[in-house]
This record gives structure tokens, C-alpha cells and sequence, in this order.
């Protein structure tokens, strides 16, 4: 595991735009709603040459910069998103946290108690299962035999070892390699909403340019 702590910009808003909502039946426990707005500007890139000097490459280099949402439901619930690596064509990961929430509660700070904090893992404490399937989804074009085994196997809950855990309140934000094992704990807000709440998070990766990835790229 290689991981940088980097101060963060309180004054991130999101931007104006039209969020496309989906269900994610890849990476989290159950099929999950989310929703994603990408972006086209330098405002949030960290200095190209301290990520090639984190990641040790000299490559060209491509951007990919979105807005993450994860819908809480009306019970304050969300499912975990289950430990995993990035696809090869990406050399890291800048996660910025973003600490309130769109909902029934505006202008409310999250409580770190409801949970969703980003959290890279172990190596060591992850099992031998996930270890063997999750570098055959990190190709091009993975197998649908593999994805099919993943999907059974996610099912099923797993405690590994958190190393570093940045809440979505932090003041500062996480850079971490491909090869990092991590993942996003469940949601679990006391109390009914009213409506949907958003757990919210800035994703920047960076990838080597002429690759490109079907899962998760």
C-alpha cells in the first residue's frame, strides 16, 4: 500500500450540471444507487509531477475528474462498497472528501457516526478469494465468468484491517496507488429521512493514456 495525505480545499462546491443516476452492481455489496457528475477542468489536479514521481512513471498521463454520489434511502441506509484495486490503466487516486449533505437536511454536516468513510485496507488482513478474483477484473475486458464469481463472492461481508479511514469530514484528502486495497463503509443514519440523502465524494484518477479499462475506468 502507497498512500499520501494531501491538505484539502474547503471551498470545493459542486458544479452546476445534470447527474446521471445508475445502479452499481459492480463494486458494492448489492446492487447500490449512485450517481456521477464528470468534469472538464485543471481546477482540481494535483501537480502532474508529483504524481508521477508517487507513482514512478514518466507515461503520458490522462485525467478523469467526477463528482460521486451515493444514495442514502429514506430508511438512512446504504450499502458497503467491498474491498478492491483499480483497473491497470490507473496509476492513482486522488479522493476528496466533500462534507454535506444534499437531502431533507440542508446545510447539515455529516456525522461521522452514519459511516461512508473511504478506508484502505491491510493487504495482509485481505482474503485469498478476493485476492485471486479482483486482478482479473482489473483488465481490459474482463471475463463474464469472472464477473459472475465476483458478484457471488462480494456477498458476503468481510472485516479486513483499516490502515488509514478518511471521513467525509476530514481536512484532508487522500492519494493512493492502483495496487491499494480499499473500499466505502455502509451508511446507517439514525433516524427516518424525509428524503434521500447524498453521501458525496471528488474522485480524481489518473491513468496511462493509451489504456483503457471496461470495469471501472
Amino acid at each position: 500500500m502507497t498512500y499520501k495525505l494531501i491538505e484539502k480545499d474547503r471551498d470545493i462546491k459542486v458544479p452546476i450540471g445534470k447527474v446521471k443516476d445508475y445502479v452499481d452492481t459492480g463494486l458494492y455489496q448489492y446492487p447500490q444507487k449512485r450517481g456521477f457528475l464528470k468534469i472538464y477542468s485543471d481546477d482540481y489536479l494535483l501537480d502532474i509531477d508529483l504524481v508521477r514521481e508517487f507513482t514512478n512513471y514518466d507515461g503520458p498521463i490522462r485525467t478523469n475528474t467526477t463528482f460521486h454520489f451515493t444514495y442514502v434511502d429514506i430508511d438512512g441506509c446504504a450499502w458497503p462498497a467491498q474491498p478492491h484495486t483499480d483497473v491497470i490503466s490507473c496509476l492513482a487516486t486522488h479522493a476528496i472528501p466533500l462534507d454535506s449533505v444534499y437531502s431533507a437536511r440542508p446545510g447539515q454536516y455529516w456525522n461521522n457516526e452514519w459511516g461512508g468513510s473511504l478506508c484502505l485496507y491491510n493487504e495482509e488482513s485481505i482474503p485469498d478469494d478476493y485476492k485471486e478474483i479482483v486482478p482479473k477484473l482489473n483488465v481490459e475486458n474482463p471475463k463474464q465468468e469472472d464477473i459472475d464469481s465476483w458478484n457471488d463472492l462480494k456477498t458476503w461481508g468481510i472485516g479486513p484491517d483499516i490502515e488509514y479511514e478518511m471521513y467525509l469530514t476530514d481536512n484532508e484528502s487522500v492519494l493512493f496507488t492502483r495496487d491499494t486495497w480499499h473500499g466505502v463503509g455502509d451508511v446507517q443514519i439514525t433516524g427516518l429521512l424525509s428524503e434521500v440523502a447524498y453521501r458525496r465524494i471528488l474522485i480524481i484518477s489518473y491513468h496511462k493514456e493509451d489504456m483503457m479499462c471496461a470495469f471501472g475506468d
